[in-house]
């Protein structure tokens, strides 16, 4: 078992790799005039990331098969990410999450992987 000053020590090296701005957005349902649900996207926090572009591959997102660029993201431990959330990088490269990963059980850092829309 790690100590306290380890897990900090741990932490702030992945923090240390996280130096591009991100957005990350988060989408709920709001009723139009005619009760029809709408998605909106809301902001949830602004943060640093590390980003690695993988491969151009099939992903499934929302129940659909979708093939597109695929990005690895890390972000600081205890980040507020989720499947399905929208991260946006400057003002070129909008992902969609599809897969968070904690890593290891100690929570070090977050560990996505996005489909860029």
């Amino acid at each position: 078992m790690l100590s306290p000053s380890q897990v900090n020590s741990a932490r702030a090296s992945y923090e240390a790799l996280c130096t591009t701005p991100c957005n990350i957005e988060r989408t709920y349902q709001i009723a139009d005039d005619y009760g029809a649900q709408l998605d909106k996207w809301a902001p949830i926090t602004s943060t640093l990331c590390f980003l690695e572009e993988d491969k151009i591959r099939e992903v499934e997102i929302g129940g659909r098969v979708v093939k597109g660029r695929v990005w690895l993201l890390t972000l600081p431990a205890g980040t507020d990410v989720k499947d399905l959330d929208r991260v946006t990088i400057d003002v070129d490269i909008t992902i969609t999450i599809f897969q968070t990963n904690r890593a290891e059980s100690i929570d070090l850092a977050v560990e996505c992987e996005g489909l860029e829309l």
